[in-house]
């Protein structure tokens, strides 16, 4: 065994070495708070592998806690991974079958939603039966599939939507005809919030992360229900500008004048576009420090790495390093460099190189040096650093001119 070890991306909730527990408490507190009448929706904002993901886990975790406490509010949450859907229809659809999904657990809620469906077919888009489908006994494809269109899908997706909602509330009568689902959520929301977490939109494309900005306006209104969206907001802004660019173009004839007032006037849209999606925005702050120091702990314990950087001169080696480069301190890259190391550090046991202490030590000088040079990647080449004693010694002056390892390797 080289005891090589992937350190996974995988949000933990089970520990906080990025002190996100505060915002964790805030944000929850947002939807479980019975003054704070949903719709709202709260932007989580932060850049690639800041950490977005993990605080909205534990938002859901807070959540999950505090609502089935005695007299609290009933929050339900619902997670939504963006990234799996494209078209409007596909998104609206993957939302709906989430939802579906959730409330379903009801046995009583699957005959009452497959006699809706049917008593609705007339007016209800064939996207929504098929969605249906898998959760329901019915067969949209045989007895629907010449009904709806586009429009039918989001004329009545909202619709279809504050129903679930609110059979997910009160499953015994569920689906009743003839009454008013806004003004019945209006009147639960005290007590009931679906919190919808919309999540992984970093993962997609700029035409998919416009549709999802989209889906939100179909659905801000819906009482009683309120998002959590984690987004990169300057690559949101650059997204919404550009589509908006392009249904503005300027003419040829512009002067420099007419292009300063073109760009005013398409920031004043971008701004007022977006102020209408959210009400709460919080931007993630960089981990400090002391923050990156533990995640770095965090994730050796229980490795050949751990009493290496339980020593405050490689930790703090290892910190310095990382904020040499813009942003390098973010978790997830934080995460690349060790499963490097850790790489490095089996390729090296492999080839039957020494001791563990020894290869260790190798592996983390080695990305050390490797974290210095021009640019994130880790250049796998030895003769950017000279021989291996000679990079021992940079880190550990004591070893002098030991070539113990260089020879073993």
């Amino acid at each position: 065994m080289t005891q090589a070890r992937v350190f996974s991306d995988t949000p933990r909730i089970d520990r906080d070495e990025l002190h996100f527990e505060p915002y964790a408490h805030v944000l929850a507190e947002l939807a479980l708070n019975p003054d704070n009448r949903p719709p709202f929706t709260v932007l989580i904002r932060g850049d690639w592998g800041r950490g977005k993901t993990t605080l909205m886990r534990l938002v859901e975790a807070r959540l999950a806690e505090e609502s089935v406490e005695p007299g609290a509010r009933n929050v339900e949450t619902l997670w939504f991974d963006a990234w799996k859907y494209s078209s409007e229809d596909s998104i609206l659809a993957g939302l709906l079958g989430r939802l579906i999904k959730a409330t379903s657990q009801h046995d009583s809620l699957t005959t009452q939603f497959a006699e809706f469906v049917n008593r609705n077919k007339g007016r209800v888009a064939g996207a929504i039966m098929k969605v249906a489908a898998p959760f329901l006994e019915i067969y949209p494809n045989a007895a629907y599939g010449n009904i709806g269109n586009k429009r039918a899908y989001f004329d009545e997706f909202r619709a279809l939507f504050a129903e679930l909602w609110l059979a997910w509330q009160e499953p015994v009568t569920a689906f009743q005809l003839g009454r008013d689902v806004d003004a019945q959520l209006r009147e639960n929301e005290r007590d009931h919030v679906l919190a919808v977490f919309l999540d992984d939109l970093d993962r997609c494309g700029d035409a998919t992360v416009q549709r999802i900005i989209e889906t939100l306006y179909l659905l801000s209104d819906i009482p009683g229900v309120c998002f959590y969206l984690g987004v990169d907001f300057d690559r949101l802004t650059r997204i919404v500008r550009t589509q908006f660019a392009a249904g503005r173009p300027l003419p040829e004839s512009a002067t420099a004048a007419d292009r300063v007032r073109h760009d005013q006037d398409l920031d004043q849209l971008v701004r007022d576009y977006l102020e209408k999606i959210y009400q709460v925005s919080i931007a993630l702050p960089p981990p400090g420090p002391d923050d990156v120091g533990r995640l770095i702990r965090a994730e050796v314990e229980g490795t050949v790495f751990e009493d290496l950087l339980a020593q405050d001169r490689w930790l703090d080696e290892f910190r310095r390093r990382l904020d040499e480069g813009a942003n390098r301190a973010r978790p997830r890259f934080v995460k690349q460099v060790l499963n490097e190391m850790s790489v490095l550090f089996g390729l090296l046991k492999a080839d039957g190189g020494g001791g563990d202490d020894d290869l260790a030590e190798l592996a983390l000088a080695w990305t050390l040096t490797k974290l210095a040079l021009e640019g994130n990647e880790l250049v796998r080449d030895l003769s950017t650093v000279g021989g291996l004693a000679q990079l021992l010694a940079e880190f550990d002056p004591t070893r002098g001119g030991d070539s113990t390892v260089e020879e073993a390797v």
